[in-house]
């Protein structure tokens, strides 16, 4: 196989013969970063399989480029900052080819040796924000495969080993080629199992410590090796994950003192999980993935649940930092205990949230527990195996061929920092005290700063709030709103751009497909906005990132009762934002 002229690649299993297998993803690299974390995996099967190197894709082209590899047995998830847990496979220097072509790292001096049925994980890492890669779907699922060797859907990073503040960007598609031999090779394929995925909703509205949820199972055993669960923070939480054979509910602490005490136990100094029969599955730290993204658990011992069988979950982190929803917003009439997500294999039931930690006397529900069960199932998949991604890898003379956020900088969360704005109209025409419209991020992002369009030039008060979701029916109800801006300022005149700086706004975060409302007040009937025919709620305004939608106009001081409401009304001024995203390159 071509191997950019660097030495034959010879495995210590074959007598100095080289019989080397390739799988290549793409080289389309639209997107990148210091490094790439992803996990590959082998067929079930008595095969072994010696992984040999790695081509990866770069945009430098330099002689003496510098270029890590790391790799640990298991997924990379929930390791991204576990510098302990890896193991140096290469630090060198190699010639880097450029954006398109492959470029070649040097073979392992202990190449990884995997069974069947192993999971194994690379960390791609150079100086510079010059690995390559794409966006992905879903980060776990396999997007290039040759029926043997998998290579799945990953994580792009920016700092060696990251530290507690970095923001991971997921899914991310590795660019490259594994090149590896097959040892002991056995053609006798193992599909008597299937590994699924199912997940609940990442679409929260409240939080607290934990959730305790069942799992009912349906014809097939069940093994889980795998957890996500949802978190909007991007720095280190602490989780701890429980399960109970039957169901939750008969796992919660018993109310009444005496109860403990005819158990003969001091409600004071019990074990709680213990008394309640929940096993511990895993506890530690890791780094959450924020808005809209669930946190991965791995690396616990798999456990069984058997079919037509109930499993009570207790997930819960040691702050109250835990992401659920509330789902009788949603639905009418809902109870703890019914269905809410299910598969072909087992179901996922609303459940509580717990109101303390460790777990307590205090519950809320229903509530819908947010995150993904990760299980194999004892029957044969309806798919024998992965479909094929057509591979963009260059061939033996390759061309040159031409996806809510914390207040932290890049530098701080990884990746790159861009910062856009989105303009309306000045044309005024009409205003009065206030003017209230909604928002919808399409991709997550943080309003860091306005310009609106005051008539005076006087020097006038500006309070700016917002809360999430519509405005209508919360016109007068202040505790429903937050205060970002209140600053007083010299306005600029009717159809000129009086700014609300970054400094004296707090930062609006949004997450993809959510709505907000905004609303710009006055101490004097001096706001400026323009009359409109579109439709109260349509969007007037928008790029790829956001959408400024039709409001009102108010004609009274902040959050007056009865307060009289011009509509529609479009508002004048423009939205500054940022979003971290990888880093982008330019190809000449």
């Amino acid at each position: 196989p071509f191997n950019n002229g660097a030495p034959a690649k010879v495995s210590k299993f074959n007598n100095g013969e080289s019989n080397l297998q390739e799988v290549a993803t793409t080289f389309a690299g639209s997107n990148g970063n210091n490094g790439a974390m992803f996990d590959i995996s082998i067929r079930k099967g008595n095969s072994s399989t010696e992984i040999i190197s790695l081509d990866i894709h770069t945009n430098l082209i330099e002689k003496d480029c510098p270029i890590v590899v790391y790799g640990r047995l298991g997924t990379h998830l929930g390791f991204e900052n576990a510098t302990e847990s890896w193991t140096l496979l290469v630090n060198t220097t190699t010639d880097c080819k450029g954006f398109g072509s492959r470029t070649h790292v040097p073979p392992f001096v202990n190449p990884p040796v995997l069974r069947g049925g192993e999971i194994y994980s690379f960390y791609t890492y150079m100086p510079s924000p010059s690995i390559r890669y794409i966006t992905g779907f879903e980060i776990g699922d396999i997007f290039a495969s040759d029926g043997f060797l998998n290579i799945h859907e990953g994580t792009g990073v920016a700092k060696l080993f990251g530290g507690h503040k970095q923001k991971f960007l997921s899914p991310r598609r590795w660019n490259g080629v594994i090149s590896y031999n097959i040892v002991n090779n056995d053609s006798s394929i193992n599909f008597d199992t299937c590994n699924e995925k199912l997940t609940t909703t990442f679409d929260d509205n409240l939080g607290s410590f934990g959730n305790m949820f069942d799992v009912v199972t349906q014809d097939s055993k069940v093994e889980v090796y795998g957890l996500d669960f949802y978190t909007d923070l991007y720095e280190a939480v602490s989780y701890e994950i429980f399960t109970r054979i039957d169901s939750f509910e008969n796992g919660k602490l018993p109310k009444e003192p005496a109860i403990l005490n005819a158990l003969g136990r001091d409600p004071k100094n019990v074990d709680r999980m213990k008394l309640l029969n929940w096993k511990l599955v895993k506890k530690g730290k890791t780094i959450g993935r924020g808005f809209g993204m669930g946190t991965p658990v791995r690396g616990f011992t798999p456990f069984v649940i058997s079919p037509n069988s109930v499993q009570g979950f207790y997930v819960t982190l040691t702050t109250p930092d835990i992401r659920y929803r509330n789902v009788t917003i949603d639905i009418l009439d809902t109870k703890v205990g019914q269905k809410y997500s299910s598969s072909k294999d087992l179901e996922i039931h609303l459940g509580v949230s717990v109101g303390t930690y460790p777990a307590g006397k205090t519950f809320y529900g229903p509530r819908a527990w947010s995150g993904s069960l990760l299980y194999t199932a004892d029957r044969v998949c309806e798919t024998e195996s992965p479909s094929l991604v057509p591979s963009n890898a260059p061939t033996q003379s390759p061309s040159h061929v031409l996806s809510a956020v914390p207040s932290l900088s890049a530098e701080e969360l990884g990746g790159c920092t861009s910062i856009a704005t989105l303009e309306t109209t000045m044309s005024g025409a009409t205003g009065s005290y206030g003017n209230i419209f909604t928002i919808t991020a399409k991709e997550q992002i943080s309003i860091i700063s306005m310009d609106i369009n005051v008539g005076s030039t006087n020097e006038v008060e500006i309070e700016i709030y917002t809360k999430a979701g519509d405005y209508k029916g919360f016109e007068d109800k202040r505790k429903s709103w937050n205060l970002v801006a209140r600053v007083n300022v010299i306005g600029s005149g009717d159809g000129k751009v009086t700014i609300i700086g970054d400094d004296d706004f707090d930062d609006i975060h949004m997450r993809p497909d959510e709505t907000r409302s905004l609303y710009v007040t006055l101490n004097s009937p001096d706001i400026k906005y323009s009359r409109t025919n579109t439709r109260l709620g349509e969007t007037l305004f928008h790029d790829s990132m956001l959408s400024i939608n039709v409001g009102a106009g108010l004609a009274s001081q902040a959050f007056a009762k009865d307060v009289l409401a011009f509509e529609p009304r479009k508002f004048n001024g423009a939205l500054h934002y940022k979003y971290v995203d990888d880093c982008a390159i330019e190809i000449s």
